[in-house]
């Protein structure tokens, strides 16, 4: 049968023959096809899915191990330190009862040449020369009595256990008594004492002396102190002290100085996967330290180390500043998650800080106030995921692009 059909040209109507045969397969073919069409739409989309599906379950595993590693890399470090910090208040114990012993049984120098003392311009009272032993410096409000000169001189030896320390220990950088006469005895030597502290030293006023007293310390416990400006001139340290009694009298304090310098280098280098690093803060929100990096993320420049002017004194306790306080930090919202990891309350895992963001885990340490913070970067953590997701969204785009140009030309044709 032949079916003849209108064509539009341009000198007006044509007519055109078509067999009946061509003109039920055209129609077979935009049947099917548009069905096939349709079929692969529906494909296409569930590729999509699919693939969302899979990203999602590849980023939930990545999380998953990236957390448990994490907290095992962190709590391991956490733990180290805490070690640490066991073995120094174990040595400031032993400091303790050894200084206890020695004011309740008073100890006579027995060494045939006895250290020198002498009077320094400025009136302090101290050590002239180094026997290998602990410098001495006395306030020049301090009567020198021959009590007292007594006192220092069989002091003497309570140098040998100072001189262990030091070296077998090598973050420790002094180790010192300091007396409620208010006198130090400082060991490494101390060239020239009476230049190093103020002439009128009043140990009352140094944390690494009250925060050891009756009143903050009643229970007569080791103490580790926050960050602190040394008088000695060590720059930046953290102190392990602890009392000395004789009886229920308050004799002075012994303390173990570590720098800030040697505390990050010794106890912050976590490696951490994708390149995290840690800091530490103390209860009151307080960086106590952190690393280069952390520096950058914070846009908070670390405590370098001080360089003392000449004849430079402290006269009292300095501290870091408050641009210190992760509480007081510009970003209201970052300064109130850390509140809440502060005071163990539900706080957000991902951080957004200057515009990046960042996985947060934290691990509270057992022998201080103190909480380490590590940061990674979530870039860093899901680039492979995300650029495996846009290649396979790429890869679906161009399936689309192709399905639709064939049918487009398809039906170009079949029309024509």
């Amino acid at each position: 049968m032949i079916i003849f059909v209108k064509r539009l040209s341009l000198k007006g109507y044509k007519m055109t023959k078509i067999t009946l045969e061509r003109l039920i397969y055209k129609n077979y073919l935009k049947t099917s096809l548009t069905s096939i069409f349709f079929i692969e739409l529906v494909l296409v989309v569930i590729y999509f899915l699919v693939n969302n599906k899979l990203i999602e379950k590849s980023t939930d595993f990545i999380l998953r191990d990236l957390k448990e590693n994490t907290y095992k890399l962190v709590d391991e470090k956490t733990k180290s330190i805490d070690k640490k910090l066991t073995e120094m208040e174990l040595l400031a114990k032993i400091l303790q009862e050894e200084h206890q012993h020695f004011f309740q049984y008073p100890h006579s120098y027995t060494k045939s040449e006895k250290p020198q003392f002498d009077y320094a311009q400025n009136g302090m009272y101290y050590k002239v020369d180094d026997n290998g032993g602990s410098s001495v410096v006395v306030s020049k409000n301090t009567i020198i009595d021959e009590v007292l000169k007594k006192e220092l001189t069989n002091a003497e030896f309570l140098d040998s256990t100072f001189k262990t320390l030091i070296k077998h220990d090598e973050n420790i950088v002094a180790v010192y008594f300091n007396s409620h006469k208010n006198y130090s005895r400082y060991y490494p030597f101390l060239e020239n004492s009476y230049n190093v502290f103020p002439s009128d030293i009043d140990m009352q006023v140094y944390n690494f002396y009250y925060e050891a007293d009756e009143k903050h310390n009643p229970n007569k416990n080791v103490v580790i102190t926050d960050i602190y400006l040394d008088p000695a001139q060590k720059g930046w340290m953290l102190s392990v002290i602890v009392p000395i009694y004789n009886q229920n009298k308050l004799e002075g304090v012994t303390g173990i100085d570590i720098t800030l310098k040697k505390f990050i280098d010794s106890f912050l280098n976590i490696e951490l996967p994708f390149n995290g690093k840690s800091f530490v803060i103390n209860s009151s929100g307080k960086i106590v330290a952190m690393s280069k990096e952390i520096e950058k993320i914070l846009d908070i420049k670390e405590l370098e180390e001080y360089v003392y002017e000449s004849n430079e004194k402290i006269n009292e306790t300095i501290n870091k500043s408050d641009k210190y306080n992760i509480l007081e930090y510009k970003d209201k919202e970052v300064a109130n998650n850390f509140k809440n990891i502060i005071e163990n309350k539900k706080y957000s895992h991902t951080i957004k800080i200057n515009n990046q963001n960042y996985f947060i885990f934290t691990k509270k340490m057992e022998k201080t106030s103190w909480t380490i913070v590590s940061l990674i970067k979530e870039d860093d953590v899901l680039k492979d995921v995300r650029e495996l997701e846009k290649y396979y969204n790429n890869l679906g785009y161009i399936i689309v692009a192709l399905i639709f140009v064939f049918f487009a030309l398809f039906f170009f044709f079949l029309h024509y």
